[in-house]
């Protein structure tokens, strides 16, 4: 379970454990839509009116006005609710309204292939429990926050909710919007799909059963992906997957977190507050992630989580970075704070030719290119002056982010295993702590083959302003039981930081 402030007010939302309505949705999105806003009848008097071909910011659109109005609460009820290709759908914002809540009630998922929008500052709540796809030329002109969920009911107060599913038995109360819940006995969760460009004048929340993102979101508040099952996250060749936040970047898969985010090379995950990655299950990253603050791979309960990797990920925090276990192809992290992680093994990668020393999640443009490639390494480093955060969006109203969270000053590591079991070369094992120690366990960077040659035993290089304690022991040797051993790694370490 997660907590969040929302829209810099002094409510909060929660997302429960549970799971949401429907069945998975498909990616192939028709242009072709039955119904585009067809309101219900569950409001009465106080229905939501369409007034479609109504040109706003330069587009064929339709104007929802109506709804009832509880206090600063504006609230719609559909039977369904679509956006068509090259169009818009705008709903009007009378003044004192600050929330504008909408939910729909029929089965079918809702299309946003096109302009949803906001006339005025209000934020936007949209509830389908069927689903919701926003198309590959989908976008949002909203000034304020924008949450789109399958959850089925939204809390207002301490026991009135606005239910999809159960209209009749909702309440429409001037409270502040709370938690949302998803239906907990259904057998399939419902999705989010997003292909298109979304991006909010503050907060921007997708919570579903699953979230697929294959386009670019950007909020210049916080920016909150959550999925009761799984959040999947991929870029193309031709297109890349952007998630940036101007304040914190909270992603969360309560059974998995997967992305793979390395076909583009304007692919990028970041935040200018803090960055979560949170999953009980697997954490796979396969991208560059950029945090503004801290950057933190977390369970559900806030414990170090573990991840995992294909390709190899770049880390960079201005603050501080923690993580569980690691096991992957290579890892880089930087950070201006410190270093706190579980064991780190790296599993030797296998390029389209079969030879084992390749890494493709380095760009050839990074300064450490050749060693994390050439022998699938380790490089932590802690304590540097500035990393490369500077295309962040930052938040005009303030950092939105604690810039240390109490790790010991320095390096805090487990085992660190990256030895070749096939004859390849060990991969270098590269730790710098500009400011406080190094703390580690085993230190393993040899090369061994039982029927051939052995390739060269990794370099082990420590650096720290202060201590430098290893609890196991440091090897870096070469080995070969039926062929001949390469040179064994170089091993270096030095208390001081020139």
């Amino acid at each position: 379970m997660i907590i969040k402030s929302w829209f810099g007010r002094s409510w909060q939302w929660k997302i429960g454990g549970y799971v949401s309505l429907v069945g998975i949705l498909s990616i192939g999105v028709s242009d072709r839509v039955n119904a585009q806003i067809v309101p219900d009848k569950t409001l009465g008097a106080e229905g939501s009116v369409v007034t479609p071909n109504v040109n706003i910011q330069g587009i064929s659109s339709d104007r929802i006005d109506g709804g009832a109005t509880r206090g600063a609460n504006l609230f719609h009820s559909l039977q369904d609710f679509n956006v068509g290709e090259g169009r818009g759908a705008y709903f009007a914002n009378p003044t004192g309204i600050e929330n504008i809540l909408t939910r729909v009630t029929g089965g079918n998922a809702s299309n946003i292939l096109g302009r949803l929008g906001v006339l005025g500052g209000a934020n936007l709540f949209l509830l389908n429990p069927n689903g919701i796809i926003f198309g590959p030329n989908a976008s949002l002109d909203i000034q304020g926050s924008f949450l789109a969920t399958t959850a089925d009911r939204i809390k207002l107060g301490d026991s009135g909710y606005f239910s999809a599913t159960q209209p009749q038995t909702s309440s429409l109360l001037s409270v502040s919007p709370g938690a949302l819940f998803f239906n907990a006995v259904a057998s399939q969760p419902g999705s989010i799909i997003n292909q298109g460009n979304l991006s909010t004048g503050k907060h921007l929340t997708l919570s579903a059963g699953n979230l697929d993102l294959q386009g670019q979101l950007k909020a210049l508040g916080d920016l909150t992906l959550q999925a009761q099952d799984t959040v999947k996250v991929r870029d193309a060749i031709a297109s890349p997957i952007i998630a940036t936040s101007g304040r914190n970047l909270t992603i969360q898969g309560n059974q998995n977190v997967d992305i793979l985010a390395l076909s583009h090379p304007l692919s990028k995950i970041g935040s200018g507050g803090n960055l979560n990655l949170i999953s009980d299950g697997d954490i796979s990253l396969d991208a560059h992630f950029e945090s503004g603050g801290n950057l933190s791979m977390l369970t559900g309960s806030g414990t170090p989580g573990n991840f995992v990797s294909m390709f190899g990920p770049i880390i960079q925090a201005n603050g501080d970075v923690l993580f569980g276990n690691y096991t992957g192809v290579a890892l880089k992290v930087e950070a201006t704070g410190s270093i706190k992680g579980g064991n780190i093994k790296i599993t030797e990668a296998k390029c389209a030719d079969g030879s084992a020393e390749c890494v493709g999640g380095i760009p050839t443009t990074d300064p450490d290119f050749v060693t994390l490639t050439g022998r699938s390494s380790v490089i932590l480093r802690a304590g540097l002056a500035a990393v490369n955060t500077a295309n962040l969006t930052q938040n005009p109203g303030g950092t939105g982010f604690t810039a240390t969270s109490g790790l010991p000053l320095g390096i805090t590591i487990g085992n660190i295993d990256t030895y070749s079991r096939n004859g390849g070369n060990g991969g270098d094992i590269i730790l710098s702590a500009t400011k406080g120690s190094i703390n580690t366990g085993n230190l393993d960077s040899r090369s061994f083959s039982f029927d051939g040659d052995a390739g060269q035993g990794g370099a082990i290089r420590l650096t720290a302003a202060n201590d430098i304690n290893i609890t196991g022991d440091l090897d870096s040797g070469s080995f070969s039981f039926d062929g001949d051993a390469g040179q064994s790694g170089r091993r270096d370490s030095l208390n001081c930081c020139q």
